[in-house]
């Protein structure tokens, strides 16, 4: 089991993952830690050509929205991002939305009122 990681500004996280079943080393750097309201990730060493994810903490009153602003670029261009890497990162945010709601269960109400399609908001820039 993974040893818990201290994350600070300039905290160096290892990655090891499977894309599209080639393994691929990853690493990212805490560029900005302002808890509680956000805290910043860029790739060092990776998959893509650019990558920086905002996660930002917004104090509702049924508890807290996590959003996922995320600027990466990805070696091949448009052709890649639309074949792969944009349903890749779907992917994961659904997974980790999931993971979320069952460590922060939320009720039926805040349910029907919750569109998740605000939690993650993604752009491409060439």
């Amino acid at each position: 089991m993974p040893r818990p990681i201290h994350i600070r500004q300039g905290t160096t996280i290892d990655y090891q993952l499977r894309l599209h079943s080639v393994p691929v080393r990853w690493q990212s750097r805490i560029v900005i830690w302002e808890p509680p309201l956000r805290f910043v990730d860029e790739q060092v060493r990776g998959p893509y050509r650019r990558w920086r994810h905002e996660h930002v903490f917004e104090e509702v009153e049924a508890g807290t929205i996590c959003r996922d602003l995320v600027d990466y670029a990805v070696p091949g261009g448009w052709l890649i991002e639309r074949l792969f890497a944009r349903n890749d990162l779907r992917k994961i945010f659904e997974f980790r939305q999931r993971m979320l709601e069952q460590a922060f269960p939320i009720s039926d109400e805040e349910l029907i009122e919750r569109n998740p399609a605000n939690n993650v908001v993604s752009t491409l820039k060439e």
